[in-house]
């Protein structure tokens, strides 16, 4: 056949949007999806014919130990909700005459990703984490060979993509066995949780309350407390003064401990209840009330914790597409 029947195939193979018609099979070199297996599809007009009214158009479908001759009008998949014939859904993946013959010899497209070392038969471990601990140290072993030259061709680019798939694929396979593994402990602790939610918030609740019967007390006893240091604060300051006065050795040593027995009791001591192992005191602590925002904001604006915190709210803003004042929004690319 002259290279005007492969017309079509050529220019959809470069990329060029062809228009496809369901009942006009065009010749060529395609694959077709089984499962997770590509399988090569070639169609072709029979070389019996010519390329006239009669001719025929012969597909083959499949490996060379398995291919078979069929229409290529005929139906790929009966069991879809949507079914539609080879042609139409080999059309939308045209491949190389090279990679079509490569796998229909060998069984495996060029840019399949490197088979790894996984283990066979009896090889194989009886626990799942360690069957994927096999896989994983097969799929390690080609990736480091791998990754010790740069990536200089388009076919050797090619291959990434369905080696990561294969990858994230055994990491959600693992995850799934991880997450069914852990299930039965998870309910476990929600069914305890749920038996002593109620009698746990119940006794808290309780301890609450009484906490908040006995403060007005406690406040009450602060401030009797702290009256009586003020007062023997003043005493205390009185007394050193006073022995200052003195010229006699024994009355100025007998007012300055005086002096020094009303500061101890200058000294306030939280109000408390209970016994020793058992007691609740009243406690003070310092918080912080923000008078002045931004002043407040602009003395934090270098510490680390707020930059992350900023830098992620920035990356949020960004992601929406909004573009805040003291910042812009910017394109990185990565390999995903």
């Amino acid at each position: 056949m002259s290279k005007d029947v492969y017309e079509w195939w050529i220019k959809a193979l470069a990329g060029e949007g062809m228009e496809l018609h369901a009942d006009d099979p065009q010749p060529g070199f395609y694959r077709i999806r089984r499962g997770k297996a590509w399988i090569p599809v070639g169609i072709w007009w029979d070389e019996d014919s010519t390329v006239a009214d009669g001719a025929a158009l012969i597909s083959l479908v499949g490996f060379s130990d398995s291919a078979r001759e069929c229409d290529p009008l005929e139906t790929w998949d009966t069991n879809s909700s949507n079914p539609m014939s080879i042609w139409l859904v080999a059309a939308k993946h045209p491949v190389s005459e090279e990679a079509y013959r490569a796998a229909f010899d060998t069984g495996r497209w060029p840019d399949d990703a490197p088979e790894a070392n996984r283990g066979i038969g009896d090889n194989l471990p009886e626990e799942p984490v360690d069957q994927i601990k096999v896989e994983l140290e097969g799929e390690a072993e080609i990736v480091a060979q791998f990754l010790t030259e740069p990536v200089k061709t388009q076919e050797e680019a090619d291959r990434v993509g369905p080696w990561v798939d294969r990858l994230r694929k055994l990491a959600q396979r693992a995850d799934k066995i991880r997450e069914e593994e852990k299930a039965p402990f998870l309910q476990g602790c929600r069914d305890v949780d749920d038996k002593w939610r109620v009698p746990v918030a119940k006794a808290r609740e309780l301890a609450k309350r009484l906490l908040q019967h006995l403060k007005p007390f406690l406040d009450e006893q602060d401030r009797l407390r702290r009256e009586a240091a003020l007062a023997a604060a003043i005493e205390s300051d009185r007394l050193r003064k006073e022995a200052d006065k003195q010229t006699s050795e024994a009355e100025r040593a007998d007012l300055q401990r005086k002096a020094s027995d009303a500061a101890q009791r200058s000294v306030v001591q939280n109000p408390s209840a209970g016994r020793t192992g058992a007691t609740v005191s009243l406690r003070h602590e310092k918080a912080a009330e923000i008078t002045d925002y931004d002043a407040l904001l602009t003395a934090l604006k270098d510490r680390p914790e707020i930059k992350e915190v900023v830098q992620s709210l920035a990356r949020r803003a960004a992601k929406a597409g909004i573009e805040l004042p003291g910042m812009k929004i910017i394109e990185i690319t990565k390999a995903a």
